[in-house]
């Protein structure tokens, strides 16, 4: 047994572990971000349209001139400076030794330097259950997404796939644009931006060359999003925007992993191609501070500027707090998968499933910070898509699973919803997507968590004919103590040309404790005008956590907004753990490493530092176990495999204790 105050039991493990610790965290060896002071280009822009694009502009040439003296700075001291970003984030990233990077800190204009991450990636019936079908229809299938530009961060494409092909679309003025020469045959007229970056890859090798998809993760994605109508070896298939543009931007290498530096370079070239929304199907689970992640900052400038950004929850369930970067931020659509209605295999066979459970897979809220996230889920099982043939030259359709790939579908939908409904903001869109979604319940008709499903299960066709945006989408009361004594505050905005009546209600989940409506509109609410909603959440001798949804009901249609609310009250008290890169096998004396977050009752993430751990099975061995510095309240674990067979070790603190499996390879 170790208990996490013991680091390790020798010099030698010790070294072992913390290399282990280093390489399984994905830092990237040698490569740093440096943020610098200046706002970037974007700051304070509600669009990159008009007068703000210009303004934009201009902002982008003071800060060239800025980046340049610290460029040279830097490069004076030996360092070589990659790139920079300056309308997400305004930043340069550098290769340097540890010994440069303190240095580097201190120049005049650095705000910080932060080590660069490895990311990594994480239809015909989702598209029904998910009302997307029923929206095509309603509109017609030739205004589907038209005129919308989606930007796939990913890991490529497969431009020859019979998904991205529709002769009746031309090229915007302008477009398409490539990165090199060697993406000019990687466009098409629905394919209008193709850009790599293998000139950043910190593993070249394993990058590529151009926007190629051998990975295959990113073809299937923007199939999700946007495939044009075609036949598929199993019927007649599309994306969620069949009439959309598509703009790809290779983040991910063909071995499926990228960078932090690539990610926030391609949100940058996304801005300024003019990418109506973004698609992030990608993530790192070893997340910090959701309000000081880079990649979450520049997302949130991003949906500041206009853009309508979708992210990846994570495949990290069902385990609770386990939301990943940059799925965590603020302003970004967060979604988790949901099941299909029916099994299937790639030979078409089919069966009966439950469409209303959420997938095991899918990452739990809620966030480090104890946001509510996700915001929503879309059918991210038993999904048919496209493959791609450099992947494998006899696949061109996939059944796959994931996180992944609900979100692109609801990428999709925002083109949809964008086309359908123009001028609106991204807040409006992003509110029109979560709050319009369908609550799911349980085999025992009860709510399901609102830590899993976010408002519920995306409903396009709902979301055409929703009059109302709400702002914000969720109410965090957050955690605290036993006695709260809070209030929060809802903008409603009346989205049609007539006068607008609501009324609001409650539901709770847990059936203990509700918000109480202290103030709403009296009144119609004006076309085009706001109204504001006062809730207050309070007690005495609270426990756990309290959830459930605020319906704001109109007299225009039938579409209830739908807002998840939550509260947990703060414990120290573990009550169970959420396991991160577990391995799925190792061989004898290997040492192998994992990482744990021990949470409460509600999800909450603490640290506790009784946290112990026991082998018990396999004849394996425990190296260390330390707080992880690079993660909210994250815990890692070394271990040493034994040759008895399948090594099991055992997590405790306090009552609470798991047991998790690493398969031993022989």
């Amino acid at each position: 047994m170790i208990k996490l105050r013991t680091l390790c039991l020798s010099k030698a493990l010790c070294l072992v572990f913390f290399t282990l610790a280093g390489a399984a965290a994905q830092v990237i060896p040698g490569r740093y971000i440096v943020e610098l002071t200046a706002a970037p280009a974007a700051a304070g822009s509600a669009g990159l349209t008009g007068a703000d694009r210009a303004l934009a502009e201009e902002r982008r040439r003071t800060l060239a001139a800025q980046q340049t003296v610290v460029r040279r700075a830097i490069e004076q001291r030996g360092v070589r400076v990659l790139t920079g970003m300056d309308t997400a984030v305004n930043a340069l990233v550098v290769e340097a030794g540890r010994g440069e990077v303190e240095r580097i800190g201190r120049l005049a204009g650095v705000a910080r330097v932060i080590p660069d991450r490895a990311v990594h990636g994480k239809l015909d019936r989702a598209l029904v259950l998910d009302g997307v079908a029923e929206a095509i229809t309603r509109i017609g299938a030739d205004r589907a997404g038209a005129g919308i530009r989606v930007g796939i961060l990913d890991s490529g494409i497969d431009a020859s796939h019979a998904g991205f092909q529709d002769d009746a679309l031309a090229a915007p003025e302008g477009f398409p644009r490539v990165s090199s020469d060697a993406n000019s045959g990687f466009v098409t007229r629905k394919i209008i931006v193709a850009r790599s970056y293998e000139t950043l890859a910190a593993d070249a090798a394993g990058y590529g060359v151009d926007v190629r998809d051998v990975n295959g993760h990113g073809t299937s994605v923007a199939c999700s999003a946007a495939c044009a109508s075609h036949v598929s070896p199993l019927g007649r298939i599309s994306g969620s925007a069949p009439k959309a543009f598509l703009g790809v931007y290779k983040v991910l290498g063909n071995n499926g992993s990228g960078a932090t530096s690539l990610q926030l370079k391609a949100i940058d070239d996304a801005m300024k191609d003019g990418m109506d929304v973004l698609n992030l199907s990608l993530g790192n689970e070893l997340s910090g501070d959701p309000q000081d992640d880079i990649g979450a900052k520049a997302l949130n400038a991003a949906a500041d500027a206009g853009l309508i950004v979708v992210c990846a929850a994570g495949n990290e369930g069902p385990d609770d707090n386990s939301i990943n970067s940059p799925g965590f931020a603020e302003k970004a659509i967060s979604v988790g998968s949901s099941a299909s209605d029916r099994l299937l295999d790639i030979e078409g066979n089919t069966g009966p499933n439950d469409p209303n459970a959420i997938s095991p897979f899918s990452s739990r809220g809620p966030s480090p910070s104890a946001n509510l996230k996700p915001d929503m889920v879309a059918v991210g099982d038993n999904f048919y898509t496209a493959a791609s043939t450099f992947k494998n030259p006899d696949a061109s359709y996939t059944v796959t699973q994931g996180t992944s790939f609900a979100t692109p579908t609801v990428a999709g939908a925002a083109a949809v919803l964008k086309a359908a409904r123009p001028s609106l903001t991204a807040a409006q869109y992003r509110s029109l997507l979560v709050n319009s979604a369908t609550g799911l319940n349980g085999a025992d008709s009860a709510p399901l968590s609102v830590r899993a499903q976010g408002a519920g299960r995306m409903n396009l066709a709902a979301s055409l004919e929703q009059p109302l945006a709400v702002e914000p989408v969720s109410v965090h009361f957050g955690r605290g103590g036993p006695a709260p004594s809070l209030m929060r505050e809802l903008t409603l905005t009346n989205l049609t040309a007539s006068p607008l009546a609501v009324t609001v209600a409650v539901q709770s989940f847990d059936k203990r404790s509700l918000p109480v409506i202290s103030a709403a509109p009296s009144g119609p609410i004006p076309p085009q005008g706001s109204a504001v909603v006062t809730m207050q959440f309070g007690g005495a001798e609270l426990s756990g956590e309290y959830q459930g949804v605020i319906l704001v009901a109109n007299d225009a249609n039938a579409v209830v907004a739908r807002v998840p609310y939550w509260y947990a009250v703060r414990s120290s008290a573990v009550a169970g753990f959420s396991v991160f890169k577990l391995p799925e096998s190792a061989a004898a004396g290997e040492t192998a490493l994992f990482y744990v977050r021990m949470v409460d009752s509600g999800g909450v993430d603490l640290l506790d530092d009784s946290l112990t751990v026991t082998p018990v099975t396999g004849g394996g061995s425990v190296v260390g176990a330390e707080v992880f510095p690079d993660a909210i309240n994250m815990v890692a674990v070394g271990v040493k495999m034994g040759a008895g067979g399948d090594n099991v070790f055992r997590l405790k603190s306090g009552s609470a204790s798991r047991d998790v499996t690493i398969a031993l390879r022989r």
